[in-house]
């Protein structure tokens, strides 16, 4: 099975980085915040103003971006993945590593290392920046795609099924060509059930 996975949400840390972070911001330069709980981003779930939020990205985004953590599970279970002889394709909208530039060579250079430190097994990784992934899941026949955003979860639908990995900022979304999980674990003895279905299926048809 060609397995698709996202990079941040899915691999990292984001919304344990982005609150924490968000909140020591906030308090450092006396901001006000409204905390929306079902926000995807750091500007609507703070409620703070667009310069803020420039500002607390341009302030953090390098710390992010080396010293996230992982996902638990994550090194362990990709790397199981790999070993039974599934593909693993990390398709990526990460801020400025599709540019091809010396800034966008240099993100490319500091998210792959943090794959490397962090023991993330991958076989390929894809930056499309503010394109749609699906262009890229197709021509690498992607047979599932593992995504934490709500926008991308209901563009892939449309194509192939999708896990979504459960936050509280997507806890209110909903697909029918979607299974909501919550741990990579989960994940793990869910691709296990369908790979194994699929071969059953496989075997039967060639007798």
């Amino acid at each position: 099975m060609i397995i698709g996975i996202d990079f941040d949400g899915v691999l990292t840390d984001l919304s344990g980085f982005f609150y924490e972070e968000g909140e020591k911001y906030a308090a450092k330069n006396n901001i006000k915040i409204v905390r929306n709980e079902d926000a995807h981003s750091t500007l609507d779930y703070f409620g703070w103003t667009i310069e803020d939020d420039i500002d607390f990205w341009e302030t953090n985004n390098l710390k992010y971006t080396k010293f996230v953590s992982s996902k638990p599970g994550a090194e362990e279970i990709l790397k199981r993945f790999h070993d039974e002889g599934h593909k693993i394709i990390i398709v990526t909208a990460r801020y400025e590593c599709d540019l091809d530039t010396e800034k966008g060579k240099a993100k490319r250079e500091i998210s792959e290392g943090w794959l490397k430190e962090h023991g993330i097994v991958y076989d390929k990784i894809f930056y499309v920046g503010s394109k749609s992934k699906v262009k890229t899941i197709l021509k690498n026949k992607i047979d599932i795609f593992i995504d934490d955003s709500v926008k991308n979860l209901a563009e892939i639908s449309k194509v192939i099924p999708v896990i979504c990995f459960h936050e509280k900022y997507n806890r209110n979304y909903h697909n029918p060509n979607m299974i909501r999980l919550a741990s990579w674990n989960e994940i793990y003895d869910y691709i296990n059930k369908i790979s194994d279905r699929d071969k059953d299926v496989e075997d039967i048809q060639n007798g």
